[in-house]
């Protein structure tokens, strides 16, 4: 494969051959971009060879051998877009750990995370863009219908303790505060704070604001303190 060229030419390596990973490729080629897709089912490669050509090759993108074998030491982007979170993960990971460009920067990763809950492991492992259709179905819907104010992340444990998303309301108790002013003890247990486009680990001194989105880990008495402190309603 040839160098990208310094015409805004990009070299991106998409791992999952589905229908998601067929139209990005189709897409960026039609942009004018070097493409590689990896797929790992050799029927599948056979389809994808019909439509898209040589830039379809055999190849686990978990793999450091395959990334290596493509060139991922001067890839733009390595997009992970298979129906499966820890495969998306792994690629992104070895994309990030094992190669770097000659500006000695590691490619930019985009993910797709098919079940919210685990969002904020992706966020906390420095995947550099995450892609959720559910969170954004989810979000779309709530352009038009109400939904409830605090996700349910992952279903409670035995002893009730589960993660879940609040995003902070405009007239909440708790704007403009410190997350260490709170006082919610063990009871919340902060992992994640997005604000706008912006993720950022919790911090004691963080002051929290309306719209900011925030994922925590709670027992049942510290959702019902949350939703007290976020939303400003009473359990």
């Amino acid at each position: 494969m040839m160098p990208a060229e310094a015409n805004g030419r990009q070299y991106f390596i998409i791992g999952g051959g589905g229908q998601v990973g067929y139209f990005l490729t189709k897409a960026l080629l039609e942009a004018g971009h070097e493409v590689v897709l990896l797929d790992k089912d050799p029927a599948r490669i056979d389809t994808l060879n019909r439509e898209l050509g040589d830039v379809v090759e055999r190849g686990d993108a978990c793999e450091v051998s395959t990334l290596d074998r493509v060139g991922a030491e001067r890839a733009d982007y390595l997009l992970a877009v298979t129906g499966e979170d820890e495969d998306n993960l792994v690629m992104c990971q070895m994309a990030k750990a094992g190669f770097t460009r000659s500006n000695g920067k590691a490619c930019r990763t985009i993910a797709r995370v098919n079940n919210i809950a685990n969002i904020p492991l992706f966020h906390k492992l420095g995947i550099d863009v995450i892609v959720s259709p559910t969170q954004n179905i989810l979000e779309a819907i709530g352009t038009e219908l109400p939904l409830p104010q605090i996700a349910q992340i992952s279903p409670p444990d035995n002893d009730g303790v589960q993660l879940i998303e609040v995003r902070v309301a405009a007239d909440a108790p708790a704007r403009g505060k410190t997350i260490e002013s709170q006082g919610w003890g063990s009871s919340v247990r902060p992992t994640l704070l997005i604000r706008g486009t912006q993720n950022f680990t919790p911090e004691p001194h963080m002051a929290l604001q309306p719209g900011d989105k925030l994922f925590a880990v709670v027992t049942p008495e510290g959702r019902s303190v949350l939703k007290r402190a976020l939303l400003g309603k009473a359990t």
